[in-house]
C-alpha cells in the first residue's frame, strides 16, 4: 500500500464553518490575528495522520491557545469537500505536542517568535478544524497541516 501526503495552509473562519472573507484569507503569516478564530473545517475521512505546524514571527505579541476539534457529522456539501452549517457537533481532540513529548488538548501560544509541531497519529474524525482562542496582543499566525492517508483505500 502506498501513502498519499497532502500539505495545506489553512483558511481563516470567524464562525468555524465558512471563510471569513472573499477572497479567502489564510493563516499564512500575512493576516494579523486580533480575536478568537477557527480554521475552515477540512474533510479528512480518509486521513490517517495529521501534523500541524504553527508559527508566530518575530515582533508578534499574540497570546492565546490552539485546540484541535473534530466532527463526525456528514455535511450536505461533503461530496464537494465543502463544509456547511450542518456541521454542528464538534469535540476537542487530544494531540501529541512534539516539544513537550506529551498528550494535550491545547497548546499555549506566547508573545514573541515561536514555532511548534502537533501530531495526531491515528486520526478518526470525519472533519477537523483548529480553534485559536485569543487572549491578548496581535500578530501573524501561520498554520500548516500535513495529512497522510493510506493510498490503498
Amino acid at each position: 500500500m502506498s501513502t498519499i501526503e497532502f500539505s495545506k495552509i489553512l483558511a481563516i473562519s470567524t464562525n468555524g464553518i465558512v471563510p471569513s472573507a472573499t477572497p479567502t484569507i489564510y493563516f499564512d503569516g500575512t493576516n494579523a490575528i486580533t480575536s478568537t478564530c477557527y480554521s475552515v473545517p477540512v474533510l479528512a475521512k480518509k486521513v490517517d495522520t495529521l501534523g500541524l505546524q504553527w508559527t508566530t514571527p518575530v515582533g508578534s505579541t499574540l497570546v492565546g491557545t490552539l485546540a484541535l476539534q473534530g466532527s463526525n457529522d456528514a455535511g450536505q456539501l461533503e461530496q464537494n469537500m465543502t463544509p456547511d452549517v450542518t456541521l454542528t457537533n464538534w469535540a476537542t481532540i487530544s494531540f501529541w505536542d512534539e516539544s513537550s513529548a506529551s498528550w494535550t488538548q491545547s497548546k499555549a501560544i506566547a508573545s514573541g517568535a515561536s514555532s511548534g509541531i502537533e501530531t495526531v497519529q491515528v486520526f478518526s474524525a470525519r472533519w477537523y478544524r483548529w480553534l485559536f482562542t485569543f487572549a491578548s496582543g496581535s500578530g501573524d499566525l501561520i498554520l500548516k497541516v500535513q495529512e497522510k492517508a493510506d493510498g490503498g483505500r
